[in-house]
């Protein structure tokens, strides 16, 4: 029997924490009203959360007839979150509060891509939040970190990087738990996107969707029952080595006619170059050397072609039509497989949506199975979105968990 009383007592604890979540700081009675709870319930839960320095009373900040009231609110400073996002453009860290609001921010592009550069330019971002916010660990609930590549499906480890060197099989959760002593979770940054879409949108457990990022390669995430999907080993959502002709251009995993190879910024600058040294393309010298790791220079190529695409060069013009095309096709093999009912994209590719992405809604919904109904929708979120989406993983947990450290 007190198991049992103890289980509903965390329920409705939850209960309250996530209607404060969404509406604000909020009185007793409204969240008595909203609830269903009682008002012994609500007294008690509140009471305690006090006690534990979750939550605070405020005074109403307007005079009003007869008593006052009083509102709750979460404590500033406390229960945290950390959401951090690694990739070739560089670290993202974000310092959350419990609505997810942004308390602090830090982004630089990296200043190497080798494997301990990389991880310790991650310790001194984190360091430097933690200390010019006077916080220490205890302060947090939990570190996320969204990853390109390959992750793992407990959330330890981050298998493989293309863009970093020397980059497989990183313990990024053993590492960064012995130097903070704090919870760490890794993801795949598309998952992490998905996660953030789902909380600004205030999707339901009963959407089913799909996030895709089109960068310098593509990543998909497809969030069911309000979680993502990862698979039997951690590597679902590979949507950009998905072959969609396997006598197509070389891609960056070894296969040929991927549609990462198509449509994203490498396999563009890659297929580019290509035109270059068959003589069908002119390009301007400082732009004739590949290098697929260096993300400077693929964009700055990408970004000339794009530009020359628009005057009408009809080389140019074929390579974005392909990769207008692919998307499509790739889009169109998701709902026809997962029945979502919306895509989202996402990512660099977008900056040239002018050229792209008519035809890829055109040629989704052609090849799409007949009854499917989904809808293609552009995120405005920006580049925060993967460290935001990796700080909601411990969130979210917070709000949804009888072993949440709030109650």
């Amino acid at each position: 029997m007190p198991a049992k009383h103890d289980q509903m007592r965390g329920t409705n604890t939850l209960l309250v924490l996530e209607y404060i979540r969404h509406n604000g700081e909020s009185t007793r009675r409204s969240i008595q009203k909203e609830t269903g709870l009682s008002w012994a319930a609500v007294s008690t839960i509140s009471t305690d959360l006090i006690s534990k320095k979750v939550l605070m009373e405020l005074p109403c900040s307007e005079r009003v007839p007869g008593r006052n009231p009083v509102f709750l609110d979460f404590v500033p400073k406390r229960n945290l979150t950390l959401g951090i996002e690694i990739n070739a453009e560089g670290i993202t860290a974000l310092l959350l509060d419990l609505r997810c609001d942004v308390v602090d921010h830090y982004i630089e592009p990296l200043e190497s891509l080798d494997r301990d550069w990389v991880i310790d330019q991650m310790i001194r971002a984190i360091e430097l939040l933690m200390s010019r916010n006077a916080l220490d660990p205890s302060a947090i609930l939990g570190i996320g970190i969204a990853t390109q590549g390959t992750v793992d499906r407990d959330g330890a480890i981050s298998v493989y990087n293309s863009f970093f060197n020397d980059w497989r099989n990183v313990p990024l959760k053993r590492i960064f738990e012995e130097r903070f002593g704090i919870p760490v979770h890794v993801m795949h940054d598309p998952a992490c996107i998905a996660l953030a879409e789902q909380w600004n949108r205030r999707f339901t457990d009963k959407d089913n969707f799909a996030v895709i990022r089109l960068s310098y390669g593509i990543g998909m995430s497809h969030i069911v029952q309000g979680k993502p999907v990862t698979g039997s080993n951690g590597i679902a959502g590979e949507l950009g080595h998905m072959v969609l002709d396997r006598n197509g251009p070389l891609c960056s995993c070894g296969n040929r006619g991927c549609m990462e190879s198509y449509s994203s910024i490498r396999g563009l600058a890659h297929r580019i170059i290509a035109e270059y040294h068959a003589g069908n393309l002119s390009l301007p010298e400082s732009l004739t050397q590949m290098n697929d790791r260096d993300i400077e220079f693929m964009s700055g190529l990408v970004s000339w072609s794009a530009a020359e695409a628009a005057e009408g060069n009809e080389v140019l013009l074929n390579i974005f039509d392909d990769a207008a095309y692919f998307l499509g096709v790739g889009i169109a093999n998701v709902v026809s497989i997962f029945d979502p009912n919306c895509i989202i994209l996402t990512g660099g590719l977008l900056d040239y949506q002018d050229l792209i992405l008519d035809k890829a809604k055109t040629v989704a919904k052609e090849l799409a199975w007949s009854l499917s109904e989904f809808e293609i929708i552009i995120s405005r979120e920006g580049r925060s979105q993967a460290a935001v989406g990796a700080a909601l993983y411990f969130i979210n947990d917070a709000f949804s968990s009888l072993s949440s450290r709030l109650i």
